[in-house]
């Protein structure tokens, strides 16, 4: 709880607040953030964490087969290497201990309140401070406030006629009941996005039947997926810069993958050239070939990696219905083309709430203006980070910053960004810093028209974009680009916010 403080001793707490920065979530952001805070010496700072452990989306998807789709080597902090993945695309847990060992070992966990998850938080202008308060109504106090809850942190559950009547058991994939033996039992996987590739070839060897409930299929590709032997391991070891130059080949080779997302380049023709031989490969039936070919330009939806979903489609035991769920009657489910399907389990792999940033929390900045009212449904946010009438307050993984690369580069040019801003507000106590409109304005209308040449632009329905057709979640360049635009001095982008009861006028200009 807000109440009880973490154990440590770690600076000197700011006079007037409990802490001098405050972050929300202990993912992949949040322990990157807390390194850079470190790293310019800004000591004094806490996270809030929901759950009893760090490791965000990677602690609460735990399903069958979860896997990140980018190689461990570039998916990791680059600041702690890690030599023993077992694996090139390793699962689940070991992701998951990566970043617990991690956050030991810099101290975010001995900083970290959990079970502490936060709902309302309000900027004070005449204090300069933020509160933030958690669900059972405790508070604290700070100077500035780092919001890392990420993008993908919230299930996306369809509204289903007669679900209370469903005999079996319904789960989402984020929400995987491990207590649901699914041995010899007839599954329904209900979506083909990247935790349902994941799932069905890990299940399908052990179910009875697995019933696979397509909207639209998805390109996939395969991934150079294989185990790393100990010796190999035991090197990387020995030679820490070996580690760093498969790292940055890595890169490079994700980097050059960007052309793949606009439609009409030469790879992204030879990469739907190669998804068809993949699929007339693996799918010898061409009545099951036709319902796994999509008929949109690859990139329109997130491209997958797996090297079994095409064999595993075409297992004897997996049935691929080409509709959607649309209700459940006792022991069967119903899908929109009226087809009923007897199973025993349900698992809805149907993505998160994805284009709702920050919620269900409430923030509210100068005069009490509410954020979410502010956004209307369209969130947008400086260099995805800063936001007008938001004083000290910051987003990491915030709109327009996923990418085709590593996310983990994108939250680290943040998160260094953030803390030399943040050091800024620490150094100027009466002081707050916040992004003008006029700058936001320019970053948009730069970005904007780069929107048009991707294929997840184009007709077809992802998570990328809000009702109105605008894409909020994407960086439309290269993840370089981002880099820069991150180092950049931006000065002249921020004013200042006296704190109302300030001794002095404020005549500093912020700086980096």
């Amino acid at each position: 709880m807000l109440d009880e403080a973490p154990t440590g001793n770690f600076g000197t707490v700011h006079k007037e607040t409990d802490h001098d920065v405050v972050i929300i979530g202990s993912g992949f952001g949040g322990i990157a953030m807390a390194h850079y805070l470190d790293e310019l010496g800004l000591s004094d700072f806490t996270l809030f964490e929901k759950a009893d452990t760090v490791g965000g989306t990677w602690r609460e998807n735990h399903y069958p087969g979860a896997r990140c789709d980018v190689p461990a080597a570039l998916y990791s902090l680059s600041y702690a290497p890690e030599w023993s993945w077992t694996s090139t695309y390793p699962l689940q847990p070991e992701i998951l201990a990566y970043m617990q060992r991690t956050a030991e070992r810099e101290g975010v966990t001995l900083r970290t309140h959990f079970l502490t998850e936060i709902e309302h938080a309000e900027f004070d202008q005449d204090r300069g401070t933020w509160t933030v308060r958690d669900k059972e109504g405790n508070s604290k106090t700070c100077r500035v406030l780092i919001s890392a809850v990420g993008q993908l942190n919230r299930p996306s559950e369809p509204e289903i006629k007669g679900r209370d009547t469903f005999t079996g058991s319904v789960f989402h994939s984020a929400e995987w009941r491990h207590d649901v033996d699914l041995t010899g039992k007839t599954v329904a996987v209900v979506g083909t996005g990247a935790s349902a590739i994941q799932i069905v070839p890990a299940i399908a060897p052990d179910v009875e039947k697995v019933v696979l409930l397509q909207r639209s299929p998805a390109w996939v590709f395969c991934k150079d997926e294989r185990d790393i032997p100990v010796s190999e391991r035991l090197t990387y070891r020995a030679n820490p810069d070996l580690m760093q130059k498969q790292r940055e080949e890595l890169y490079e080779v994700f980097e050059e993958n960007y052309d793949k997302y606009i439609a009409g380049t030469k790879l992204n023709i030879e990469f739907q050239e190669e998804c068809y031989e993949l699929i007339e490969r693996q799918i010898p039936d061409p009545v099951l070939r036709k319902k796994v070919t999509p008929d949109y330009t690859p990139g329109c939806k997130r491209i997958l990696a797996s090297n079994e979903w095409y064999s595993t489609l075409a297992r004897d035991n997996v049935a691929v219905v080409t509709a959607g769920l649309e209700a459940m009657d006792g022991d069967e489910i119903i899908d929109s083309d009226g087809g009923r399907h007897k199973v025993d389990v349900v698992v809805l792999a149907t993505g998160f709430k994805a284009t709702e940033f920050l919620q269900p929390m409430t923030v509210k900045g100068l005069d009490g203006v509410d954020l979410h009212e502010a956004w209307q449904g369209e969130p947008e946010a400086y260099r995805g980070v800063s936001i007008p009438g938001f004083p000290n307050f910051f987003v990491m993984y915030g709109p327009n910053t996923n990418t085709h690369n590593s996310i983990i580069g994108m939250l680290e040019a943040q998160a260094r960004y953030i803390a030399r801003k943040t050091r800024f507000v620490l150094d100027n106590p009466d002081q707050n810093l916040m992004v003008r409109r006029a700058a936001l304005e320019g970053f948009y209308e730069e970005m904007t028209p780069k929107f048009d040449k991707f294929s997840w632009s184009g007709a077809c329905q992802n998570w990328y974009r809000t009702e109105s057709g605008r894409v909020i979640n994407n960086w439309p360049d290269r993840t370089r680009a981002y880099f820069e635009l991150m180092e950049a001095n931006d000065d002249e982008s921020y004013e200042i916010v006296p704190t109302l009861n300030a001794s002095e006028p404020a005549n500093c200009e912020p700086a980096e």
